[in-house]
């Protein structure tokens, strides 16, 4: 229908779901498919029953199956944040009130850092036995200051240290410092700089192995030079 200069595409409303990837999971009532119309209706690109990386809204209703959660919480260990939704949050959706709902449509990274990366992903140096040799490893540039002759010290051991992060780094270390900001839910200039990295890049998954500089100090001090 045509009404003077305007289209329908003119009348139709914006919602939070309008060119967004919808996930459902869990039971949200007898007839699902009713609400799977009512989201295509709202806009929806798609909605599907699996959390994926694609995926703008999870919307979780009883009875969600641990394979889902897991999911979700490996996305956001990776730095993606779906929004979650609830049934009641659906149902506010329905209603018209979409300001609290909204997300942006381009789906990118944005890592937090937590104390879960670390004991994770934690590196299990044996005294004596160079198993970092050939690695490229991210050495803070604070820690110049607290620890002068690091840098020739892992030289010496065949580890390519760096105050950088690049797409060749294997390694993180992190000051004590810096996993006591992480056990405390807080952050410190090495924190952001590693989240600020990882989001600019290309790679999908938080991958980085995890070094602290007591461990690595005392790992150093077991070889004789």
């Amino acid at each position: 229908m045509q009404y003077g200069f305007f289209t329908d595409e003119d009348f139709k409303q914006t919602t939070p779901f309008t060119d967004r990837v919808v996930c459902i999971v869990g039971n949200l009532g007898s007839n699902m498919s009713a609400v799977k119309k009512r989201i295509l209706d709202f806009g929806a690109i798609e909605v599907r029953t699996s959390v994926s990386r694609g995926v703008h809204y999870v919307i979780m209703g009883n009875d969600v199956p641990d394979s889902h959660l897991s999911a979700l919480k490996e996305l956001n260990f990776h730095g993606y944040y779906p929004k979650v939704l609830h049934k009641a949050e659906l149902d506010d959706i329905f209603a018209g009130h979409y300001a609290a709902y909204n997300t942006p449509s381009e789906l990118t990274k944005s890592l937090t850092l937590g104390i879960q990366h670390y004991n994770a992903l934690k590196v299990e140096l044996t005294p004596g036995v160079n198993s970092l040799y050939t690695e490229e490893l991210y050495v803070p540039s604070s820690m110049h200051k607290s620890q002068p002759h690091l840098f020739q010290q892992l030289g010496d051991l065949g580890v390519y240290a760096n105050n950088y992060i690049d797409d060749t780094t294997n390694i993180l270390l992190l000051p004590d410092e810096s996993i006591s900001h992480l056990k405390e839910g807080t952050t410190d200039d090495v924190i952001l700089y590693i989240q600020d990295s990882y989001n600019a890049m290309r790679a999908q998954n938080f991958a980085f192995q995890l070094i602290s500089e007591s461990d690595i100090l005392a790992w150093i001090k077991s070889f004789d030079f």
